[in-house]
């Protein structure tokens, strides 16, 4: 962001923030270095986009200038032919799409055929998901209103505020959705929601559960294009099996498919939407074609690090009285839990224990419980079925949920940093404070305000008979 200008921005606009057609027309190129005839990129537009309140010349605009220049100049030389393959056109458009100060798509062009299944690919950061909100959100230039192709959007995080609302509700209070109760709950049976698990709260429902859940809703939508943005997520392989088999029956409708689990995307997909260098270029075949023919693509699906995106984690240090890496420092004992709004208890009789030389895999079905262990091991749950959870008193655990939710839901008004600040601002983590196992109870409330009052009567007794000797003994 350039000086000058607000550059607060919170959780909310950034997990819903609106990307923006811009209009390349009314920038200025008199002051940039690249003077000279402006690049060309059709439709009138001669050049890319400037941030909001960005100063004309400015490093941000001279860079973005460059950028878009550069790339606008070698797809001159790298013309993607007319596409003409038979079928029914769902959309034939041509776009710009830029988020806040950043370039996305500069004179981009999106064909969709019926029936078709397009993987879109492209770097970290290119825009992926931002193009498919752009997209439902109407925010795409020529693209079909909902009147003539209805559109549906299916993400991998249900929206933190409708944890307490029963899975049957959160569908039938879909107004998008064109269809009766009845074949409702039997839509939602055939993706595996008995009538008791139709009834519960869908913040108890496991990430597989919930991703079925964003599912069955799309299905009931009988939608012509279906956006799927990392549909895999959470679903273990018969679930992710059970998904490959409903894309590919589909023969009417059109996907698009964000998603970076290679194997399923191979199987899925006719065709490859790449996004890179401010362009979309379709490739046909699977993702395995693509990949011989763009080699530097596999990069988007290997482990290999990016000079972008490196992370390191501190080496742990030894604890008071802990010797050795394989010592225990937290453990379980014959631990059972229930959820109060489930009838069926979730866990029997855990026992495990972790060193710091442990690395441990959590396996296990949808919905059978591995986030559950980990919450009571870390402290959000307590168990309440029995046994007991033991971890060294120094120990800081730290912990990355499933659902970026779970951390923000009640900072949505701050920004990143504001958020950071808040967290740590004593020294120590205020989530980690925040813990069921953390919490005072009204027993232990009492407990405490008896024990303070005991310290007062012995100090009072004390300080009386401190008084009395001085005033016994006077210096």
């Amino acid at each position: 962001m350039s000086a000058g200008t607000d550059s607060k921005c919170s959780f909310k606009r950034l997990s819903r923030h609106s990307p923006s057609r811009w209009d390349p027309q009314a920038l200025d190129w008199s002051s940039s270095p690249l003077a000279g005839a402006p690049p060309s990129y059709g439709g009138g537009n001669s050049s890319p986009p400037r941030g909001p309140g960005e100063i004309p010349g400015g490093p941000n605009t001279i860079v973005n200038e460059w950028v878009v220049k550069s790339a606008s100049q070698d797809d001159e030389d790298d013309t993607v032919a007319e596409d003409e393959e038979e079928g029914e056109d769902l959309c034939n458009c041509q776009f710009s799409l830029a988020y806040g100060a950043k370039i996305l798509l500069n004179t981009a062009t999106l064909r969709l055929k019926r029936g078709h299944r397009y993987g879109l690919c492209g770097r970290n950061g290119t825009g992926k998901s931002t193009l498919m909100r752009a997209i439902t959100n109407g925010q795409v230039e020529g693209f079909p209103s909902p009147d003539e192709v209805r559109t549906f959007y299916v993400e991998h995080d249900i929206d933190g505020s409708e944890a307490d609302t029963a899975v049957l509700d959160f569908i039938v209070a879909d107004k998008r959705i064109q269809a009766t109760k009845e074949e409702i709950i039997e839509t939602l049976a055939s993706v595996g929601f008995s009538d008791e698990r139709q009834k519960q709260a869908i913040g108890s429902l496991s990430g597989g559960w919930k991703m079925k859940l964003a599912l069955a809703r799309a299905m009931l939508f009988k939608a012509d294009i279906l956006l799927l943005d990392e549909p895999t997520n959470h679903l273990d392989v018969v679930n992710v099996a059970w998904l490959e088999n409903y894309l590919t029956s589909l023969k009417t409708c059109t996907s698009i498919i964000v998603s970076h689990d290679s194997g399923f995307l191979n199987n899925v997909i006719t065709d490859v939407l790449h996004l890179n260098r401010f362009k979309l270029k379709r490739y046909r075949g699977n993702l395995e074609a693509f990949m011989k023919a763009v080699p530097e693509a596999r990069s988007y699906y290997t482990l290999e690090a990016q000079e972008d995106y490196q992370f390191k984690l501190p080496d742990p240090p030894l604890l008071e009285g802990v010797k050795t890496k394989e010592k225990s420092l937290l453990k379980m004992r014959k631990v059972g839990f229930q959820y109060p709004t489930q009838p069926v208890q979730q866990l029997y009789d855990i026992t495990l224990q972790v060193s710091l030389s442990s690395r441990v895999a959590v396996l296990g079905p949808n919905g059978s419980g591995k986030s559950t262990l980990v919450k009571l091991l870390i402290g959000d749950l307590e168990p309440n079925k029995g046994g007991e959870i033991w971890k060294h008193p120094n120990l800081v655990i730290g912990y990355v949920a499933q659902h970026a939710f779970h951390h923000i839901d009640q900072h949505l008004d701050k920004t990143p940093l504001e958020y950071m600040l808040w967290r740590y601002q004593t020294g120590e983590d205020l989530e980690e404070m925040m813990k069921a196992n953390r919490q005072i109870t009204e027993e232990d409330a009492q407990k405490m305000k008896e024990e303070a009052q005991a310290v007062v009567r012995v100090r009072g007794l004390v300080q009386g008979s401190l008084l009395v000797g001085e005033h016994l003994d006077p210096p």
